[in-house]
């Protein structure tokens, strides 16, 4: 086998198996101790992840009998030809360590080096240690320097502003997500890795991305993070994705399957929290670092609990076993005066053991009374799930753990059971053992969809995709339903198929679904006034407020509103001054005396009357009724319930995506919409310029602030230009020219017009053109100081558009998969194709652009190039030219020599 084959991996995992069973073998033969879980049982004696190898036993004794050679370890070096390097090797003992040697650290019986807890092992690139600090400092040590290393080098790039988005999700926060997945860092140090990462994706502002916003990315953090298709870029946020793929664990807690982690973590939540144990991820209680006393569980629990699960079945539809399990405390349907109950307000809950709704109704009886602690936390459930305890009811589901079997009571069938992953298949012929105990169950059901065809797919008919980053919750694709045991009722602390998030339980939960969601619960905290919600998309900031009512009086564009407060923050400062300040409330400055420094002399006080004023200052404990009311969210509202899927805000976001517009264009077109381009008068109201630096530099503007308008539709050098636009759409469109406002260029209608359906995508591919021709050669004369006509800015956009043009030609004729020269199969994405009508409605358009020939028999089609400076209309400046051009010269691409 060569060096670097692909079958290299699958020939070490046959060899190094046997290994891993030999060693189970020898522990279930008692040679072997292993570490007992809380639950009884053995953790596993090894523990393998690609080519680490890491053993788990109770003494250095055992250790030594493993690696002997004639252990586990000798027996598979002998047969595979592979060698034990103990100077490579390294121990971690938890607890004291009498056989170390204090001096070296080599353990006198095993032989194996266990350095002290200041020196953190590495394992999987995590530092281990009994020392959690020391381990933590060590992890994050180099963390922050190679981000910043790696940072650099990519800097030296010419990279677009979404080019450097993708690197810095590809490559600057996964270098920090894994880690910080294991072992969260601290608050600072997470602000400072961020704060590289932004600062990268803002880049360093030249040329496409103009003159830069200060080391910060514009627009917002809480815009760019969201879908493409909500008015987003999918910008990476690296703490987001690290507590999403922490939340991942705690969502593995509750689904089914058996591993010792789970035993470790339910007993370690148990302990620090008897109330709840892992009910708390759906609980309405605020978890500290006080009560859980470990920061990486903690992380997990904050992980999930900041994703907002919510109740997918309603509290009086909950099914018997359902509101058995249900839990006592911290339970936002269990209420006492508002409030939720609390172990410390009911300490006859802790005295009784009495956690859940099962261990209450079990101490009802009708001849005896509860006790009044107890009576009053009956009397605080709902009425329905009080009605259901006390019935007897059916299960749907029952176990038999002996057989490994589960069966369906009402149809009878058997399914035999996975204990790694709890799944369920039909086992019709399985036998069952004499006198088999069955007890109820919970099962749940996991939706898998379809597997994506790659490489090979059909032409798309739109030129793209829509760009899609969150699971669709419709149900397009074909799914199958693959039942999972949860396990018997009275172990299951949470039923999966009752929590969940919008339309999907906890057993289909991913870390980018997640991701999505904590981006949109974030963009809902920023965005308020109803400019954003979820599956609806981010309204533009051009497009200002929703419309109001029939009869309101209609409000000011978002365009004037927006460059109203830019003109705001230039003429309030002083024509002399530098950058604009920024004005601190008046109660920074509000500081009261001391008492030293009080008139009059300070009478002194002894020391038990400074102790008996300290006391009565400290705030009183008070009882639940008469405590201050915390609002809590209702747990049966989904915190992110999407809006209008066909808004006209997502319609935006979606016809942009699938107009494959290049990126330096898109770029263009996404801040001028939401408002952030770096011209002057916005560099100047977030004080990065001063005021004589906010104008426009062309010389007959005589100081103009250069905001939006001016920039794009109003300056001598780009007003020509842009009425050359307008007679060109109305050209291809047929339609009436659009008047001369600049809403019309930036915000895509206005002033009453509104581009023709069917000519909306090249609308939109001719304004991105426009657009992008005069930034760039606007932030040319910005730093060269080179000045520019309306005819290049008109010249500027039509190579731009006969090059997207070409491009989308070469779709339509070639395949670029083919030319690539790999393997079609490793495309496992949307096929780059375009069909041939969807070309033609989306440049051909009454053959004023270009024209389509067919071809005669076997051969391609042809195309032919008329869109030129004089056809169909020409610029102001060839104004002399004749009114009626001739038709330019034709130019085919495409046919035989294509």
């Amino acid at each position: 086998v060569q060096q670097g084959s692909p079958l290299s991996t699958l020939l070490f995992n046959i060899t190094v198996q046997p290994l891993a069973a030999h060693l189970r073998q020898r522990l279930a033969a008692g040679a072997l101790h292993g570490i007992p879980l809380p639950d009884g049982s053995l953790a596993p004696p090894s523990h393998q992840h690609a080519d680490d190898t890491s053993l788990h036993l109770r003494s250095p004794g055992d250790v030594a009998v493993a690696l002997a050679p004639v252990g586990s370890v000798g027996l598979h070096c002998r047969a595979s030809g592979a060698r034990l390097n103990p100077s490579k090797s390294n121990g971690l003992r938890v607890g004291p360590h009498p056989e170390r040697d204090p001096v070296t650290g080599v353990c006198a019986v095993s032989g194996v080096l266990f350095p002290p807890p200041q020196a953190p092992i590495r394992h999987l690139g995590i530092f281990l240690s009994t020392d959690p600090a020391a381990g933590h400092a060590k992890s994050f040590a180099g963390l922050l320097h190679g981000v910043r290393e790696t940072a650099a080098l990519w800097r030296q790039h010419h990279l677009s502003w979404l080019g450097r988005a993708y690197v810095a999700e590809q490559v600057l926060a996964s270098k920090v997500t894994y880690h910080a997945t294991f072992v969260p860092p601290e608050a600072s140090m997470w602000a400072r890795i961020t704060h590289v990462i932004s600062a990268f994706v803002a880049g360093s502002g030249v040329d496409g991305d103009g003159a830069g916003g200060g080391g910060i990315s514009h627009p917002a953090q809480h815009v760019c993070s969201l879908p493409w298709e909500e008015g987003g870029v999918a910008l990476v946020d690296p703490s987001i994705q690290a507590e999403c793929l922490q939340a991942k664990v705690a969502a593995r807690l509750l689904q089914p399957g058996s591993h010792p982690w789970k035993v470790l973590m339910q007993h370690r939540l148990h302990r620090a929290l008897p109330s709840l144990g892992p009910a708390v991820l759906v609980s309405g209680m605020h978890v500290t670092l006080h009560q859980l006393r470990d920061r990486r569980l903690l992380g997990y629990v904050r992980g999930f609990q900041r994703t907002q699960p919510h109740r997918l079945v309603l509290p009086d539809a909950l099914s018997a076993p359902q509101v058995l399990n249900e839990r006592l405390c911290y339970n936002r349907q269990v209420l006492a005066g508002g409030q939720p109950l609390q172990p410390r307000h009911f300490p006859a809950l802790a005295e009784a053991g009495t956690w859940t709704v099962q261990q209450l109704a079990a101490l009802v009886h009708p001849q005896q009374p509860l006790p009044p602690p107890l009576q009053l936390v009956w009397d605080c459930l709902p009425a329905d799930w009080r009605a259901t305890a006390l019935q007897p009811w059916q299960p749907e589901w029952e176990l038999c753990a002996v057989a490994g079997l589960v069966r369906q009571v009402e149809s009878g069938k058997l399914y035999s059971v996975c204990a790694a992953n709890g799944g369920m298949e039909e086992a019709p012929d399985a036998a069952l053992p004499l006198g088999a105990l069955w007890v109820p169950c919970c099962v749940g059901f996991k939706h898998l969809p379809r597997q994506r065809q790659g490489g090979g797919g059909a032409a798309s008919d739109s030129g793209s995709d829509s760009g899609s980053d969150s699971d669709s919750d419709s149900g397009a694709q074909e799914s199958r339903r693959v039942p999972l045991l949860v396990g018997p009722w009275e172990l299951v602390q949470v039923d999966p198929n009752a929590w969940g998030w919008g339309k999907k339980d906890l057993l289909a939960f991913t870390v980018k679904s997640a991701s999505v969601r904590r981006v949109q619960l974030r963009a809902l905290r920023c965005l308020p006034g109803g400019r954003y919600q979820p599956k609806s998309g981010c309204r533009p900031k051009l497009w200002g407020p929703p419309p109001p009512p029939p009869g309101s009086p209609v409000p000011p564009t978002g365009l004037v509103v927006l460059e109203t407060g830019w003109r705001h923050s230039y003429d309030t400062q002083p024509p002399g001054s530098g950058q604009r300040g920024v004005r601190r409330p008046a109660a920074e400055f509000e500081v009261g005396l001391l008492p030293c420094q009080a008139p009059g002399r300070r009478a002194r006080l002894g020391v038990w009357e400074r102790v008996s004023a300290r006391h009565a200052a400290e705030p009183q404990p008070v009882p639940p009724s008469s405590a201050t009311l915390v609002v809590l969210p209702d747990d049966t509202i989904d915190a992110a319930a999407p809006g209008d899927p066909d808004s006209a805000e997502r319609c935006l976001w979606v016809e942009m995506r699938r107009a494959d517009l290049p990126r330096e264009q898109y770029i263009v077109l996404y801040r001028i919409l939401h408002g952030s381009m770096y011209v002057g008068a916005f560099l100047h109201h977030i004080s990065v310029i001063p005021r004589q630096q906010a104008c426009c530099s062309h010389p007959a503007c005589q100081g103009e602030l250069e905001t939006l308008s001016h920039a794009f539709t109003l300056c001598p050098a780009v007003a020509p230009a842009a009425a050359w636009v307008g007679r060109v759409i109305a050209a291809v469109a047929a339609c009436p020219t659009p008047p001369p406002a600049p809403e019309v260029l930036l915000v895509g209608n206005g002033g009453g017009w509104v581009a023709p359906g069917d000519a909306h995508q090249v609308w939109l591919l001719l304004r991105g053109s426009f657009l992008h021709a005069v930034w760039q050669l606007r932030c040319r004369r910005s730093l060269t100081g080179q000045p520019f006509t309306a005819l290049a800015v008109c010249a500027a956009t039509v190579a731009s558009v006969t090059s997207t043009l070409r491009r989308d030609w070469a779709r339509v004729t070639q395949s670029l998969i083919g030319m690539s020269g790999m393997c079609p199969e490793w495309f496992r994405g949307r096929s780059p194709e375009l069909a041939l009508h969807a070309f033609r409605s989306r440049w051909a358009h009454r053959g004023v652009l270009c024209r389509v020939r067919e071809g005669e028999g076997d051969a391609q089609p042809t195309i032919q190039l008329r869109f030129t400076l004089a056809h169909p209309c020409a610029p102001s400046p060839l104004a002399s030219a004749p009114a009626v051009l001739p038709e330019p010269p034709p130019v085919q691409i495409g046919g035989p020599t294509a």
